[in-house]
């Protein structure tokens, strides 16, 4: 059978995709093919560029037994298609730079070696250090070398996570990919992403969707960091990073400072502090879990309609001619249909829910939080107090007492604008026209009426027949503060 060849390529650390290291190694591997008699054309690639050989992650996995248990282990796609490909025959010799290009844990060198030994594969190297695998000797010197190799892929890790930790404690900002929204310096703000970050911050509060944004953003050319095509997630992550408060994080985590505050990086935020923890808010994941909500973004009721004999849920379906229903097929316990025309449902509940806007003058509560001052006096003295504590001005006995009681009322005073910030994370609730109404994106219209209507609930129709039922609608409402309203009316 004729050699057929792999070429394996793979650089660690590559967050700009540049890939000049990869082309390097191509180079030589291509060179390597040609000089064991193939023809470099005909290389079967694999590349992982931008692909650690050390780290790990952790994932599930069963022993013999059948018992399941978290592992940790290198993520190598790639890599493992190759071995793959080794064993079923697809190749028969697959090229890598060097050794180390190859493994950095000894677990995946076990594979190649395997490979090699029960299913006559071949590995070699387009370098020097190339070793014979298929050996005792060439095993014992690849083991040695990958564990050297590992030795010093932790030892520069461990070292790289003391460096991180230490200009993190300072707030300056490290390398890596540019954010969104900032120059590649991590610190200059890029004037229009920056702009467009404000602006989807407040769509967001508005209740807007992510998908409308990113629907948005990619039709007006907006450059995505790495040039891929703008997705709802994408808009997520850059709305719920905190460096868009100004604030610096070490691995994943907001760092705090002496006073328990959020640790200020060296960069100008963004978003204001409490724009952002309104994003946050919205954005924040159900602890229920994804609420499905089929027809959501087509109808303006769809989800918020329930069936007035099961309470479920009730959601928009088409029917001929541009009308639709919400409808409720009932639950296997209970078999029943309930529909209702969906047009009329509509235009009944804007109608009620605009005079309600204009008779309770509902109006965004402040935007600020009015104990703020206090916050910060509380973070200012905590700090002054551990100031004189660390210059041995004053001893622990006298300042631990003192701070304990203050963090305390730090905490407190932090619970109590958490719940204010969470309940100002909405849209802007006031009185307007019919024509305003409509000129709302549908997402911001279903935000005012999620923020007004617990539910609208929908009775079984009478079996008269006829038009539309007003009395079949009987909508719900959230208490007013304003004029002490019930919630039904």
């Amino acid at each position: 059978m004729p050699e057929t060849y792999g070429g394996y390529k793979r650089i660690s650390d590559d967050p700009y995709d540049l890939r000049a290291g990869i082309e390097r190694q191509e180079e030589d591997i291509r060179a390597e093919v040609v000089r064991q008699g193939s023809a470099a054309e005909r290389i079967v690639w694999y590349s992982e560029n931008d692909t650690s050989a050390f780290k790990k992650k952790r994932i599930t996995v069963s022993d013999p037994l059948g018992n399941v248990y978290d592992a940790w282990r290198v993520i190598r796609p790639v890599w493992h298609q190759a071995l793959h490909d080794l064993r079923t025959r697809k190749i028969t010799t697959l090229v890598v730079w060097d050794l180390d290009r190859l493994a950095r844990d000894p677990r995946d060198l076990e594979d190649a070696i395997e490979a090699v030994e029960r299913y006559g594969a071949r590995i070699v190297s387009a370098t020097a250090s190339a070793v014979d695998l298929a050996t005792e000797g060439g095993q014992m010197q690849a083991r040695m070398m990958i564990i050297m190799a590992n030795k010093s892929s932790a030892d520069t890790a461990r070292r790289v996570k003391r460096w991180h930790a230490g200009v993190a404690k300072t707030g300056a900002p490290v390398g890596g990919r540019r954010p969104f929204g900032f120059e590649a310096d991590r610190v200059t703000h890029n004037a229009r992403e920056a702009e467009l970050v404000r602006r989807a911050a407040q769509e967001v509060i508005d209740g807007v969707s992510l998908h409308e944004i990113a629907r948005r953003w990619e039709a007006e050319g907006v450059p995505t960091v790495l040039g891929g095509p703008w997705r709802h997630t994408s808009v997520r992550q850059i709305l719920r990073n905190p460096r868009l408060a100004g604030w610096r994080t070490y691995k994943g985590e907001v760092m705090t400072d002496d006073a328990g505050g959020p640790l200020s990086g060296t960069w100008d935020p963004i978003l204001d502090e409490d724009t952002f923890v309104r994003v946050r808010t919205v954005l924040a994941p159900s602890e229920s879990g994804p609420i499905a909500r089929r027809g959501a973004r087509h109808q303006l009721l769809s989800g918020i309609v329930r069936c007035g004999r099961c309470t479920g849920k009730m959601y928009a379906q088409a029917i001929k001619n541009g009308r639709f229903n919400y409808a409720c097929r009932g639950r296997t316990d209970l078999p029943h249909v309930v529909s209702v025309a969906g047009k009329p449902v509509d235009e009944m509940i804007t109608d009620l829910l605009l005079k309600r806007l204009r008779r309770v003058a509902l109006e965004r509560p402040a935007a600020s939080f009015e104990r703020e001052g206090e916050l910060v006096q509380i973070r200012s003295q905590i700090t002054e107090l551990m100031g004189e504590f660390s210059s041995r001005r004053l001893t622990g006995s006298v300042v631990f007492p003192q701070v304990q009681r203050l963090e305390r009322e730090r905490d407190l005073l932090q619970a109590e604008k958490d719940r204010f910030l969470a309940a100002t994370a909405g849209p802007e609730v006031r009185p307007m026209s019919l024509e305003e109404w409509k000129g709302l994106d549908l997402d911001v219209r279903r935000a005012i009426a999620e923020r007004n209507l617990e539910a609208v609930l929908v009775k079984p129709a009478s079996g008269k027949g006829g038009g539309f039922d007003m009395e079949r609608i009987d909508p719900v409402w959230r208490p007013s503060q304003a004029d002490g309203t019930s919630s039904r009316q």
